[in-house]
């Protein structure tokens, strides 16, 4: 299944990934897009490529299936293991669900967040 989007950050997004198998983001950008962690969050695969702010967002079973170039034929190679196996689509959509919620929860970045702050001024971080 191919489908392209000019995704918008709405609540239709969630569901537009629920049908998607692989998030296929063919750039190397100097930030990651939110739809990144959003296709985490949903249990997607995501093909980029190597060396690029999304790298280290992944799981690292999702890492090492990476292309390492933007070439059509790069890509295509890349792409062709979670394109033609549901089981490892399904690991790495699982692995990159666990970074999401371990990484980018709310919660947890609010707590890195306040742990930062504190070590910075000398103080302890406050509870909660």
């Amino acid at each position: 299944r191919l489908a392209a989007r000019n995704v918008t950050h709405d609540a239709s997004t969630a569901a537009w990934l629920g049908g998607v198998d692989v998030l296929l983001l063919p750039l190397r950008l100097g930030a990651a897009p939110p739809i990144v962690v959003e296709a985490m969050a949903a249990g997607v695969p995501v093909m980029a490529l190597r060396g690029g702010a999304v790298e280290g967002l992944l799981a690292p079973e999702n890492r090492a299936l990476l292309s390492a170039h933007a070439a059509e034929v790069s890509l295509r190679d890349a792409l062709q293991p979670l394109a033609s196996d549901a089981t490892l689509r399904a690991a790495t959509g699982a692995a990159n669900r666990a970074q999401a919620l371990a990484t980018h929860d709310a919660a947890a970045m609010v707590a890195r967040s306040a742990a930062v702050y504190a070590a910075a001024i000398g103080r302890p971080a406050l509870p909660g």
